[in-house]
């Protein structure tokens, strides 16, 4: 069973300590710079708003809104980043009419089961308008065959996250959410895939795909990636 995730603003604080925290700058640099002039974009999973808020700053322009399903996560983003459209929804099951010119979902697609991201994936290209462009960024395990690999793939990228972590400079509540985060990976409350594999999933639907690798700065297969799709 998943622990329950940390409390919004341990969360943000998360994005200083951890590695995970290149990868929402540079997310944000790309969306700054790639979507038009009062565009539509959406955040998938969005947590408290921190990367739309982030974007915000450089995009006012920007019609922006987010979908979480934590009820603390919408109500803090509600509260602090009050010129963005929070709605507290199940992105698997969420519905709109909108289309989209950008649509963002960073550490999303580990949230679901994995015989649920194919057919997200799936959803989240119907959603854009057409020529729109769509953000997937997650941090990737080694690719496995049997729960035994997937399991030891899991741990290996916990522990070298949890490190990183811990040689920042992350104060406790930050660290012991590391560790949460390795057993979720580790005992399968969370659903952390290989490069193979989500690569297989987006290209089932998108034609196209920028693969941006932020973490680690080493030849390796686990890390954090970006994955820009067209």
């Amino acid at each position: 069973m998943m622990n329950n995730l940390p409390e919004p603003n341990v969360y943000e604080r998360e994005f200083e300590f951890m590695p995970w925290g290149r990868l929402i700058k540079r997310v944000a640099e790309i969306v700054v710079k790639k979507a038009p002039h009062e565009g539509r974009i959406l955040d998938l999973m969005c947590g408290p708003g921190y990367l739309l808020g982030k974007i915000a700053e450089k995009r006012p322009d920007l019609k922006a809104s987010g979908v979480d399903i934590d009820r603390r996560f919408i109500g803090y983003a509600k509260a602090k980043y009050q010129n963005i459209k929070f709605i507290e929804a199940d992105a698997l099951e969420w519905e709109t009419s909108e289309k989209y010119d950008l649509i963002i979902c960073t550490a999303g697609l580990h949230h679901l089961p994995y015989k649920n991201q194919y057919s997200f994936v799936k959803k989240v290209k119907s959603m854009l308008k057409s020529g729109g462009l769509c953000i997937f960024a997650d941090p990737l395990i080694d690719d496995f065959k049997n729960e035994r690999e997937r399991r030891a793939s899991a741990a290996r990228l916990g522990l070298e996250y949890l490190t990183a972590t811990i040689k920042n400079g992350a104060p406790d509540e930050v660290t012991e959410a590391a560790i949460d985060i390795m057993r979720n990976d580790v005992m399968g409350a969370e659903y952390k895939t290989s490069l193979v594999k989500i690569k297989k999933i987006i290209l089932g639907s998108f034609s196209r795909l920028k693969i941006i690798k932020t973490w680690p700065n080493v030849k390796s297969e686990y890390g954090d990636y970006i994955l820009i799709a067209r």
